[in-house]
């Protein structure tokens, strides 16, 4: 069975690392349920992730109710072993000042369906298993 392992970090986020298809690079995903959609990343990001935008927007609700828009885009990650295209919202956000173990994408519910997830804060481990 194929597995990916993350981790819980000191703030207590569980992380993992999505692998990039040129098979030297990833990038560190916070994982958020409360998130239905397949990947969120910023816009200064893309060329980093090699992603690419594309035309549209997504209206997005967030948990306190205020709505924006987000562009959409797409790439290719592995993901449990596999090369796999994916949509990505993209934020467009004026960039933050970020440290360099912060997550850089944002991992939802459309890619982690239909797979196992355990989060386990009492060992801070995290696990997906692949269930297709």
């Amino acid at each position: 069975m194929r597995t990916l392992l993350g981790s819980i970090d000191a703030r207590h986020r569980p992380l993992v690392r999505i692998e990039l298809p040129n098979g030297r690079d990833s990038a560190l995903a916070l994982l958020d349920t409360g998130f239905n959609g397949t990947l969120l990343a910023a816009e200064r990001d893309l060329a980093t992730l090699e992603f690419r935008m594309r035309e549209g927007h997504s209206s997005v609700e967030l948990a306190g109710g205020h709505t924006f828009d987000l562009r959409r885009g797409e790439g290719l990650i592995v993901w449990l072993g596999r090369e796999r295209r994916i949509e990505v919202l993209i934020s467009t956000e004026p960039p933050t000042v970020r440290n360099n173990d912060e997550p850089i994408l944002l991992v939802g519910t459309r890619l982690l369906a239909p797979h196992l997830l355990l989060i386990d804060f009492a060992t801070g481990t995290v696990e997906i298993e692949a269930h297709e």
